[in-house]
Protein backbone atom coordinates (compact mmCIF):
# COMPACT_ATOMS: atom_id res chain seq x y z
CA UNK A 1 0.00 0.00 0.00
CA UNK A 2 2.79 2.80 0.95
CA UNK A 3 4.84 1.58 -2.19
CA UNK A 4 1.18 2.48 -4.16
CA UNK A 5 0.83 5.87 -2.44
CA UNK A 6 4.35 6.37 -3.39
CA UNK A 7 3.96 5.93 -7.03
CA UNK A 8 0.70 7.94 -7.03
CA UNK A 9 2.42 10.85 -5.22
CA UNK A 10 5.08 10.46 -7.91
CA UNK A 11 2.25 10.26 -10.81
CA UNK A 12 0.27 13.70 -9.46
CA UNK A 13 3.59 15.26 -8.63
CA UNK A 14 2.23 15.68 -4.89
CA UNK A 15 5.06 16.22 -2.38
CA UNK A 16 4.29 14.33 0.69
CA UNK A 17 5.52 16.41 4.20
CA UNK A 18 5.20 14.00 7.18
CA UNK A 19 4.17 10.88 8.23
CA UNK A 20 3.22 8.91 11.38
CA UNK A 21 2.80 5.14 11.73
CA UNK A 22 0.50 3.74 15.13
CA UNK A 23 0.89 -0.01 15.99
CA UNK A 24 -1.23 -0.11 18.62
CA UNK A 25 -4.84 0.67 16.92
CA UNK A 26 -7.54 -1.61 18.56
CA UNK A 27 -11.13 -2.23 19.96
CA UNK A 28 -11.51 -4.09 22.71
CA UNK A 29 -8.48 -6.25 22.02
CA UNK A 30 -8.92 -6.41 18.72
CA UNK A 31 -6.82 -5.28 15.78
CA UNK A 32 -8.05 -2.75 12.78
CA UNK A 33 -7.53 -3.46 9.81
CA UNK A 34 -3.77 -1.60 8.87
CA UNK A 35 -5.18 1.02 6.59
CA UNK A 36 -2.81 4.38 5.73
CA UNK A 37 -4.72 7.27 5.82
CA UNK A 38 -4.26 10.23 3.56
CA UNK A 39 -4.63 13.85 4.59
CA UNK A 40 -4.40 16.44 2.51
CA UNK A 41 -4.32 20.21 1.72
CA UNK A 42 -4.11 22.45 -1.13
CA UNK A 43 -5.02 25.59 -2.53
CA UNK A 44 -8.09 26.16 -4.83
CA UNK A 45 -6.79 29.83 -6.88
CA UNK A 46 -10.39 30.46 -7.96
CA UNK A 47 -13.54 29.73 -5.65
CA UNK A 48 -15.95 29.78 -8.26
CA UNK A 49 -14.13 26.60 -9.60
CA UNK A 50 -15.50 24.64 -6.67
CA UNK A 51 -18.09 22.00 -7.69
CA UNK A 52 -20.33 20.08 -4.85
CA UNK A 53 -20.44 16.52 -5.23
CA UNK A 54 -24.82 16.17 -5.04
CA UNK A 55 -26.77 16.80 -7.73
CA UNK A 56 -28.01 20.19 -8.30
CA UNK A 57 -30.91 20.52 -10.43
CA UNK A 58 -34.00 18.52 -11.71
CA UNK A 59 -33.65 17.56 -15.44
CA UNK A 60 -29.68 17.66 -15.69
CA UNK A 61 -27.76 14.81 -17.14
CA UNK A 62 -25.71 12.61 -15.49
CA UNK A 63 -22.50 11.21 -17.22
CA UNK A 64 -20.13 8.73 -16.17
CA UNK A 65 -16.21 9.25 -16.58
CA UNK A 66 -14.38 6.46 -16.47
CA UNK A 67 -15.56 2.54 -17.29
CA UNK A 68 -17.51 0.02 -15.15
CA UNK A 69 -15.27 -3.19 -14.84
CA UNK A 70 -15.96 -6.56 -13.49
CA UNK A 71 -13.20 -5.91 -10.32
CA UNK A 72 -15.40 -6.99 -7.21
CA UNK A 73 -12.66 -8.09 -5.23
CA UNK A 74 -12.24 -6.38 -1.94
CA UNK A 75 -15.80 -4.60 -2.71
CA UNK A 76 -17.89 -3.23 0.31
CA UNK A 77 -20.73 -4.97 -1.14
CA UNK A 78 -19.02 -8.51 -0.20
CA UNK A 79 -18.31 -7.64 3.07
CA UNK A 80 -21.83 -6.26 3.93
CA UNK A 81 -23.55 -9.29 2.53
CA UNK A 82 -21.21 -12.34 3.19
CA UNK A 83 -18.85 -10.67 5.79
CA UNK A 84 -16.18 -11.69 3.27
CA UNK A 85 -12.65 -9.54 2.80
CA UNK A 86 -11.50 -11.45 -0.33
CA UNK A 87 -10.41 -11.27 -3.74
CA UNK A 88 -7.81 -8.99 -5.38
CA UNK A 89 -8.64 -5.20 -5.28
CA UNK A 90 -9.37 -2.69 -8.39
CA UNK A 91 -6.51 -2.09 -10.72
CA UNK A 92 -5.41 1.57 -10.40
CA UNK A 93 -4.06 2.78 -14.30
CA UNK A 94 -2.26 5.78 -12.75
CA UNK A 95 -2.00 7.14 -16.53
CA UNK A 96 -5.84 7.20 -16.68
CA UNK A 97 -6.17 8.39 -13.11
CA UNK A 98 -3.99 11.78 -14.00
CA UNK A 99 -5.86 12.46 -17.45
CA UNK A 100 -9.26 12.05 -15.46
CA UNK A 101 -8.06 14.53 -13.12
CA UNK A 102 -7.06 16.87 -15.52
CA UNK A 103 -10.59 16.41 -17.95
CA UNK A 104 -12.37 17.55 -14.85
CA UNK A 105 -10.57 20.30 -13.60
CA UNK A 106 -10.91 21.55 -16.92
CA UNK A 107 -14.59 21.12 -17.41
CA UNK A 108 -14.59 22.42 -13.86
CA UNK A 109 -12.77 25.86 -15.16
CA UNK A 110 -14.92 25.63 -18.12
CA UNK A 111 -18.20 25.62 -15.86
CA UNK A 112 -19.49 23.26 -17.83
CA UNK A 113 -20.03 20.90 -14.44
CA UNK A 114 -23.57 20.76 -11.55
CA UNK A 115 -21.77 18.67 -9.65
CA UNK A 116 -18.66 15.70 -9.72
CA UNK A 117 -18.07 12.59 -7.66
CA UNK A 118 -16.02 10.13 -7.73
CA UNK A 119 -16.59 6.56 -7.32
CA UNK A 120 -15.23 4.83 -4.27
CA UNK A 121 -16.72 2.65 -1.30
CA UNK A 122 -19.88 0.84 -2.32
CA UNK A 123 -19.33 1.87 -6.29
CA UNK A 124 -21.78 3.27 -9.06
CA UNK A 125 -24.83 2.85 -6.88
CA UNK A 126 -23.43 4.17 -3.54
CA UNK A 127 -21.95 6.72 -5.66
CA UNK A 128 -25.11 7.62 -7.82
CA UNK A 129 -27.25 7.80 -4.23
CA UNK A 130 -24.45 9.76 -2.29
CA UNK A 131 -25.08 12.63 -5.28
CA UNK A 132 -28.87 11.81 -5.23
CA UNK A 133 -29.10 12.37 -0.70
CA UNK A 134 -26.54 15.93 -0.98
CA UNK A 135 -26.81 16.86 2.64
CA UNK A 136 -30.10 15.12 3.05
CA UNK A 137 -32.19 18.44 3.24
CA UNK A 138 -33.56 18.25 0.03
CA UNK A 139 -32.47 15.20 -1.76
CA UNK A 140 -33.53 14.50 -5.92
CA UNK A 141 -33.99 11.77 -7.60
CA UNK A 142 -32.60 9.53 -10.02
CA UNK A 143 -33.20 7.84 -13.12
CA UNK A 144 -30.06 5.97 -14.41
CA UNK A 145 -29.77 2.97 -17.17
CA UNK A 146 -26.84 0.96 -17.35
CA UNK A 147 -26.15 -1.37 -20.18
CA UNK A 148 -22.75 -2.74 -19.40
CA UNK A 149 -22.37 -6.40 -20.26
CA UNK A 150 -21.53 -7.23 -16.45
CA UNK A 151 -23.68 -8.47 -13.81
CA UNK A 152 -25.40 -6.24 -12.02
CA UNK A 153 -23.64 -6.97 -8.94
CA UNK A 154 -20.45 -6.15 -10.46
CA UNK A 155 -22.33 -2.90 -12.79
CA UNK A 156 -23.14 -1.35 -9.63
CA UNK A 157 -21.04 -2.63 -6.57
CA UNK A 158 -17.76 -3.16 -8.11
CA UNK A 159 -15.17 -0.36 -6.92
CA UNK A 160 -13.47 -0.30 -10.34
CA UNK A 161 -10.88 2.56 -9.99
CA UNK A 162 -10.67 5.88 -12.36
CA UNK A 163 -14.46 6.76 -12.24
CA UNK A 164 -16.28 10.08 -11.58
CA UNK A 165 -20.05 10.95 -11.76
CA UNK A 166 -20.79 14.46 -13.39
CA UNK A 167 -23.80 16.68 -13.94
CA UNK A 168 -24.47 18.80 -16.02
CA UNK A 169 -26.85 21.03 -17.95
CA UNK A 170 -28.78 18.68 -20.95
CA UNK A 171 -27.18 21.06 -23.70
CA UNK A 172 -23.80 20.87 -22.64
CA UNK A 173 -23.96 16.98 -22.55
CA UNK A 174 -22.32 16.16 -25.96
CA UNK A 175 -19.74 19.03 -24.76
CA UNK A 176 -18.78 17.47 -21.64
CA UNK A 177 -18.30 14.09 -23.35
CA UNK A 178 -16.44 16.12 -25.54
CA UNK A 179 -13.79 17.25 -24.01
CA UNK A 180 -13.38 14.03 -21.56
CA UNK A 181 -12.66 11.95 -24.67
CA UNK A 182 -10.38 14.56 -26.01
CA UNK A 183 -8.47 14.10 -22.51
CA UNK A 184 -8.32 10.12 -23.27
CA UNK A 185 -11.32 9.09 -20.78
CA UNK A 186 -14.61 7.25 -21.91
CA UNK A 187 -17.49 9.02 -21.25
CA UNK A 188 -21.47 8.36 -21.61
CA UNK A 189 -24.53 9.58 -20.47
CA UNK A 190 -26.19 7.44 -18.33
CA UNK A 191 -29.15 8.91 -16.89
CA UNK A 192 -30.79 12.26 -15.68
CA UNK A 193 -31.73 13.75 -12.28
CA UNK A 194 -35.01 13.35 -10.62
CA UNK A 195 -37.28 15.83 -8.92
CA UNK A 196 -36.83 16.49 -5.78
CA UNK A 197 -38.31 13.79 -3.53
CA UNK A 198 -38.70 11.32 -6.20
CA UNK A 199 -37.82 7.61 -6.31
CA UNK A 200 -34.14 6.71 -6.68
CA UNK A 201 -34.06 3.86 -9.59
CA UNK A 202 -30.80 2.78 -11.01
CA UNK A 203 -31.24 -0.32 -14.04
CA UNK A 204 -28.61 -2.69 -14.75
CA UNK A 205 -29.04 -4.78 -17.91
CA UNK A 206 -30.68 -7.62 -15.71
CA UNK A 207 -31.43 -5.90 -12.71
CA UNK A 208 -32.72 -2.95 -10.66
CA UNK A 209 -32.45 -1.09 -7.47
CA UNK A 210 -35.50 1.39 -7.34
CA UNK A 211 -36.39 2.74 -3.89
CA UNK A 212 -37.45 6.14 -2.22
CA UNK A 213 -35.62 8.51 -1.45
CA UNK A 214 -36.68 8.58 2.90
CA UNK A 215 -35.30 4.87 2.97
CA UNK A 216 -32.01 6.02 1.70
CA UNK A 217 -31.96 8.94 3.97
CA UNK A 218 -32.80 6.41 7.04
CA UNK A 219 -30.14 4.40 5.92
CA UNK A 220 -27.34 6.87 5.12
CA UNK A 221 -27.51 9.66 7.62
CA UNK A 222 -29.14 7.27 10.75
CA UNK A 223 -26.07 4.76 10.28
CA UNK A 224 -23.80 6.38 12.74
CA UNK A 225 -26.45 7.05 15.23
CA UNK A 226 -27.78 3.88 14.78
CA UNK A 227 -24.85 1.83 15.57
CA UNK A 228 -23.94 4.23 18.89
CA UNK A 229 -27.67 3.72 19.93
CA UNK A 230 -28.64 7.65 19.82
CA UNK A 231 -31.43 9.43 17.92
CA UNK A 232 -30.43 11.73 15.19
CA UNK A 233 -30.15 15.23 15.37
CA UNK A 234 -28.85 18.29 13.00
CA UNK A 235 -29.50 21.19 16.36
CA UNK A 236 -26.08 19.64 18.24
Amino acid sequence: AVLGMADACKAFETPVTGGNVSFYNETDGQAIYPTPVIGMVGIIENVSHISPQSFQSEGDDIVLLGENTAEIGGAEYLYVTAGLVAGFPPRVDLTHERQLQRAVLTLIQEKELRSAHDCSDGGLACTLAECALGDGEAPFGVNVVLDDALTPVETLFAESQGRIVVSCAPDRTEHVIRIAMDHGVPARKIGTVGGRGKPFSVAAVSGQIETDLTSLHQAYFGALPAIMNTPVSSKE
